[in-house]
């Protein structure tokens, strides 16, 4: 079988999604925030933001990926809103990438200096995770 479609990546600043863009995987970046209860990611330095719905288990949303502008990946849908009479958009089951499994995302390796692509960057026999974990 062929390997799917890789995920478009859709900017926060470009306004709402066409409808042929929607029940797409998609690539949206920014930060993860919640206000009054939901969560969204939020352009960062911007007000533009959309709901998201995380993946069970995803390392994203722990203290070590606190505060960074992070790449997300899901499925682009539109969703209800019966009281306001209006639709909103999520990213449903959206996840970080993290290429080399080592539990830090591509993004948040590159913005602390370590290899995406070894979980032991420098070698020494603990893991970034560790390493990084170790430092807080």
């Amino acid at each position: 079988t062929a390997d799917p479609p890789a995920a478009t990546f859709f900017d926060l600043n470009d306004g709402a999604p066409e409808w042929y863009a929607l029940d797409k995987m998609t690539r949206i970046t920014g930060n993860f925030v919640q206000i009054d209860g939901e969560l969204y990611l939020q352009k960062e330095g911007g007000q533009a933001r959309i709901l998201i719905d995380v993946a069970s288990g995803s390392i994203g949303t722990d203290s070590i990926h606190q505060n960074l502008t992070l790449e997300w990946t899901g499925r682009l849908s539109e969703i209800p809103d019966d009281v306001d009479l209006s639709h909103h958009y999520i990213l449903l089951d959206a996840d970080v990438t993290d290429t080399d499994g080592d539990g830090l995302s591509d993004d948040a390796e590159d913005a602390l200096g370590y290899d995406k692509w070894d979980e032991d960057s420098d070698d020494n026999g603990i893991g970034d995770r560790q390493e990084v974990e170790n430092q807080e």
